[in-house]
């Protein structure tokens, strides 16, 4: 599925660790992944679209997230028309962001938004996703998220099912918001064809994951790797 036009589609993810090694090893066993390209403080996921890689901690690069407090999360990097453009939105909305530079992947700038998400922008078509079946945006004020992400990507918002959760309007993969909580994280569900499968391979490889729960979409389970990386999986239907 193409998303051209969409700002804020996903073309890059990355999951941000402590210890790269141990992420690897074990989304490999839980998750079947492989990797294309590994270095001393990455792993590229081999055949994913768009790219997604896992990411020490250790290696961000100093900016503007300096002051971030680390901890496991999804990053996101977001498709835009002009990434120039969508710097001075996310200033204007009282966020923050580097100046765009140009790169072998296209122009982008890396950004935080006004509750301390760090993300990026980039230049580009975003397009179809194999692996990622919902984002969750966590943050502590859910109407003040809705406003900055409504002015840097023109997002519309629906309420979703769960109190102070909210639905990002025709997104892919579909994106939502939760308010309440004590720090900013980009929470991934990845769709799985056998739930109950998966479920056994996470708790084998040292990870948690609860019982399967029927929801009007399929069946979820809430996971954490051996890192406190947390996850979902999703058997849609």
């Amino acid at each position: 599925m193409t998303t051209k036009g969409i700002h804020g589609t996903v073309g890059y993810a990355a999951l941000w660790v402590a210890d790269p090694d141990r992420a690897a090893t074990f989304f490999a066993a839980a998750l079947g992944w492989s990797y294309s390209d590994v270095g001393p403080q990455h792993r590229m996921v081999a055949g994913a679209s768009p790219p997604q890689s896992i990411v020490s901690l250790a290696a961000l690069p100093a900016g503007v997230w300096d002051d971030w407090p680390r901890h496991n999360t999804m990053f996101l990097s977001q498709g835009v028309d002009d990434a120039d453009a969508a710097v001075e939105r996310i200033r204007s909305a009282g966020g923050r962001a580097e100046d765009p530079v140009d790169t072998d992947h296209g122009r982008s700038a890396n950004c935080m938004d006004d509750q301390g998400l760090p993300f990026a922008v980039h230049e580009g078509d975003s397009r179809g996703h194999d692996r990622i079946g919902y984002l969750t945006f966590e943050v502590a004020d859910s109407a003040r998220a809705r406003a900055f992400f409504g002015a840097v990507f023109g997002w519309a918002f629906s309420a979703g099912s769960d109190e102070d959760g909210w639905q990002v309007d025709e997104m892919y993969p579909m994106t939502g918001l939760h308010g309440g909580h004590g720090q900013p994280t980009v929470v991934p569900m990845y769709a799985v064809d056998d739930i109950g499968a998966t479920v056994n391979r996470v708790r084998a490889a040292g990870g948690t994951a609860t019982d399967p729960e029927r929801r009007p979409y399929g069946l979820l389970s809430s996971c954490a790797d051996d890192q406190g990386t947390r996850f979902h999986l999703g058997e849609l239907v």
